[in-house]
């Protein structure tokens, strides 16, 4: 099984708290599951830096990202700083050959996405994968599996809500990183979004959002997203997926699935997609998967790749613009 060397591209809170253990699988263990070698660490927190050299001793510690895509012997690098930074590293990356796994949001704008990464240039960029952990989720896995053995038609109807706390950053710039998720999942699932009506409401607690949407092929979609959520938890989250028969659901409800009321789902999900410690990964080890693959050679293609990124932001911009010209 070959070894995927790889360097790690910011030492943020993600990357200590999910990147690392996700890649080792066990922190005293070397090498992955998946065999990834984690060869080099860049970031500019210093405290960090030394808390995973402190746990992974045998790594290079570069401060200049450009120092570790010159210098570290790694085969591919994964990208979680901050978002205004993802396309201009990805394709510096990229320049030097490397293999890229990027966290979203790609970028914090389409425009932004699109000075590095233009049309003409989007079908070759096959070693680039984007980071959007719901494509991975054991739902969405199970989602595609009974879509291929036809025990789940074509969505003609979906309704998804999500339900979070803002963040740090205020205003729009504060949910991107959560509802870009849910862009991307609603043009996987139903293709582009041809119609469009948008509300929202700022409070100082954050942000409520509801969009009525059609797909190119007729689907009808609704979407509610919440920043403002009063208790503790971290999210509720919520799909609802009606099929061309019109007469099966598929309904995933803060972690709870069900299919046409009854259905067993034990036959689809895959009890390894998780971290060490974790129950739900959220698609993190699944992703990591799907990424080794891409490096080995296993797959031509990245599962979620730089269009899928464009057509998110796409999506998530033309939300805002039309919300803050309601305002």
């Amino acid at each position: 099984m070959q070894t995927v060397k790889i360097g790690l591209i910011g030492c943020g809170t993600v990357t200590i708290k999910v990147h690392i253990p996700a890649l080792m699988n066990d922190p005293s263990g070397a090498i992955s599951n998946y065999n990834f070698l984690i060869k080099a660490i860049c970031g500019l927190n210093n405290d960090n830096l030394n808390y995973i050299k402190s746990i992974l001793p045998w790594v290079e510690v570069f401060n200049d990202y450009e120092d570790l895509l010159k210098n570290a012997d790694c085969d591919a690098v994964l990208i979680a700083t901050g978002e205004q930074l993802h396309p201009l590293i990805s394709r510096d990356a990229l320049n030097y050959g490397k293999f890229v796994l990027c966290e979203k949001p790609f970028g914090r704008n389409t425009e932004e996405i699109r000075k590095y990464f233009s049309n003409e240039r989007c079908n070759s960029e096959n070693k680039l994968q984007i980071a959007f952990n719901k494509r991975f989720y054991p739902v969405y896995t199970i989602y595609e599996t009974l879509i291929k053995n036809g025990k789940f038609g074509k969505p003609i109807c979906g309704n998804f809500q999500f339900l979070t706390q803002q963040g740090m950053k205020k205003g729009w710039d504060g949910i991107l990183s959560n509802m870009i998720h849910f862009c991307d999942l609603i043009i996987s699932i139903f293709g582009d979004i041809s119609d469009l009506y948008c509300v929202s409401n700022e409070n100082q607690k954050g942000i409520n959002i509801t969009a009525s949407m059609k797909s190119t092929e007729g689907s009808i979609i609704s979407f509610f997203f919440s920043s403002s959520a009063l208790w503790n938890a971290p999210w509720h989250e919520q799909w609802l997926l009606l099929d061309n028969d019109r007469n099966r659901i598929f309904a995933h409800n803060c972690n709870e699935l069900m299919f046409s009321g009854n259905d067993n789902f034990s036959e689809y999900y895959d009890d390894s997609n998780s971290i060490f410690w974790l129950p739900d990964s959220h698609g993190y080890r699944t992703q990591l998967k799907s990424f080794y693959e891409l490096v080995c050679g296993l797959r031509e293609k990245p599962k979620v790749g730089i269009k899928d990124a464009l057509s998110a932001h796409e999506l998530f911009d033309r939300i805002r613009v039309i919300c803050e010209k309601n305002i």
